[in-house]
């Protein structure tokens, strides 16, 4: 009888586990592909029984705008609000802008007296209403202040936009208008998925459209809409399809399907990683003004609006070309954060730097980025060395990329690079010395050659023309400026060391348009130190110091002033075999081995100066 109820309770409990994976299941298909499912239709039901009640009795209108929504936290005022409005000021200085206007609902006590100052030059219209749902989960709230704002926008004719989409063009709304509403259109949606234009009208009622841009003819049928909109948003708050807003929207569109005329906007307009194979702005008559500059007149682009670029946009390279011991592993972890990928795989990178050590080539390496996004280590450390040209020919190629220069404190980078080399990687002295184009292995020598590194970097973004001014920006008068570092419309200079608890989030993704998307600040430090972690030893115990050998290492360095000379230690066999390995890997990818063979390691002592 034991027996017995033990196994009723396994298979009562089976039963359970089994009942909530298919739960799970059946949610993960509905999230995914956008179905409708019981508690959508549950909110349906309600709303056909139950009308709901309008939001924008009191609101007058007027001509026709684009409208952005804002809530949640201050950090998310810095990170997203302030770039995308710096954004949108670029593209209405161009005489392509017409009588559109701009309006930005903002949740009440958001902004600060800053925030208005920065934003309203931007704005025609900046409203601070409360939420209508108080006490509501961050999430929920930040959805329920969207649709709200959407309902009670100041302009008869709206194009209401996320700030992670990103408008490519200054005629924006003139061209989604006139491609995706008709005369009697009262709204006007992107697929969410591809192929869904193929469905019969009742099941595409059934599935989730975009919500990142929608356009608004604010009709009788259009009001009634947005209402029946925020109320399933509300209904659906208790389940898991209550944490977005798209189903909400799937729900009201269906029951308000007989009185709504619905158009479409083009995949090709709107271009989502969904729904479309190139999400980019970088062909756009915008040009310019991507690198922050006037847009340039003339060209044309299939995408008037980008979901996404900063994620999807192939053509928004970045380049992290700070030298080695300055925070570039730590960049490169943050561009992956941030989705900004992929990065090229190690054998290419590896080819390219053979080439550039041992014959100047950087055609390798300007070749080698045309299919990737993120870059940073070798060859692209290279880029600020004295007589290699990759920094111009990048630059060059790819108009549309964006370089990170990694900085830090002389002598605080030469400690960190002489305790890696001598304790750790002592084969790798000759390599440093090639790829800085320093002239030996002493503190002299490279501090000198760091400091002219970095100075290169930053005198060829200074001097180069503007693409909307054709003169060098050393002559432009005004250039921006953010906390922590300094950019100009293609480089961003930042000293890791700036931020000992923190990691400059708000920077970092203003620079690289990842509005939507970027961590908070409060979210703490992203360093790793490799040197004080000795990641060598994990991988190579045997050919690497122990912990205690390294701090022997540490010390023996503090014990020599950097006027004395010091032996750095021998190779032991398992460390030979590495050294032999990287040599071997290095003549494996020279396309000449026997007549440009690699840097031979230097077997005579070393000097610190």
């Amino acid at each position: 009888p034991v027996v017995s109820r033990k196994r009723k309770r396994c298979f009562v409990v089976s039963l359970l586990v089994a009942s909530l994976a298919a739960n799970e299941e059946a949610y993960r298909r509905a999230r995914k592909d956008g179905l409708w499912d019981g508690d959508c239709e549950e909110a349906y039901q309600r709303l056909l029984r139950e009308p709901a009640p309008l939001l924008d009795e009191d609101v007058e209108r007027s001509g026709r705008g684009v409208l952005f929504s804002a809530a949640g936290d201050a950090d998310f005022v810095r990170r997203e609000v302030r770039p995308a409005a710096q954004w949108l000021a670029t593209l209405r200085r161009s005489e392509r802008w017409t009588t559109t206007r701009a309006a930005l609902f903002a949740e009440e006590g958001l902004l600060s007296n800053e925030d208005r100052r920065i934003v309203g030059g931007t704005f025609d219209v900046l409203r601070e209403e409360p939420s209508s749902v108080p006490g509501s989960p961050p999430g929920f709230r930040v959805k329920a202040f969207k649709i709200r704002a959407m309902a009670r926008s100041p302009f008869l004719e709206t194009v209401y936009l996320d700030f992670d989409s990103q408008p490519c063009v200054p005629d924006f709304f003139d061209v989604l208008w006139s491609r995706s509403m008709s005369s009697d259109s009262d709204i006007a949606l992107a697929d969410n998925f591809r192929g869904q234009d193929l469905l019969p009208r009742d099941e595409d009622l059934k599935r989730e459209h975009a919500s990142g841009c929608v356009l608004l003819r604010h009709s009788s049928a259009t009001r009634r809409l947005m209402a029946a909109y925020a109320r399933a948003h509300s209904l659906l708050r208790g389940t898991r399809r209550g944490r977005r807003d798209q189903p909400a929207l799937m729900v009201a569109l269906r029951a308000l399907s007989p009185e709504v005329t619905l158009g479409t906007i083009s995949p090709r307009d709107f271009c989502r990683k969904n729904t479309t194979g190139v999400v980019s702005c970088s062909g756009s008559a915008v040009n310019g003004a991507h690198q922050g500059g006037a847009p340039a007149e003339g060209a044309s682009s299939s995408c008037v609006v980008a979901h996404k670029p900063a994620k999807y946009d192939v053509n928004r390279k970045i380049f992290v070309v700070g030298f080695k011991k300055t925070g570039t592993t730590t960049m490169a972890a943050a561009l992956k954060r941030l989705g900004v990928g992929p990065e090229p795989p190690r054998e290419g990178s590896v080819a390219a730097t053979v080439a550039l050590l041992t014959r100047d080539d950087a055609s390798l390496a300007v070749d080698l980025a045309a299919d990737f996004r993120s870059f940073s280590d070798a060859p692209w450390c290279m880029a600020g060395r004295r007589g290699t040209t990759l920094l111009p020919e990048l630059a060059t190629r790819y108009p549309f990329a964006k370089f990170v220069l990694t900085k830090r404190d002389s002598d605080k980078w030469w400690q960190s690079t002489k305790q890696w080399l001598l304790c750790l990687k002592p084969f790798n002295v000759d390599r440093y010395v090639a790829m800085l184009g320093a002239s030996n292995f002493s503190k002299t020598a490279f501090v000198d050659a760091f400091d002219d590194f970095n100075k290169r970097v930053q005198a060829f973004f200074d001097d180069e023309p503007t693409r909307d001014e054709g003169r060098p920006r050393s002559q432009v008068t005004e250039v921006p400026k953010v906390q922590g570092g300094e950019h100009s419309r293609r480089l961003l200079v930042v000293d890791l060391d700036d931020y000992p608890n923190s990691f400059p989030w708000t920077e970092l993704c203003a620079f690289v348009q990842a509005w939507g998307r970027c961590p908070s600040s409060k979210g703490g430090a992203l360093r790793r130190n490799a040197f004080l972690e000795n990641d060598f030893y994990r991988s190579h115990p045997d050919a690497a110091p122990s912990p205690e050998q390294l701090d022997e290492c540490r010390s023996t360095l503090a014990a020599h002033t950097d006027d004395r000379p010091f032996l750095p230690p021998q190779d032991n066999p398992a460390l030979a075999r590495l050294r032999r390995q990287r040599d071997a890997d290095h003549r494996r990818h020279a396309t000449n081995a026997e007549n440009e063979p690699p840097p031979r390691r230097t077997t005579s002592p070393h000097f610190l100066e």
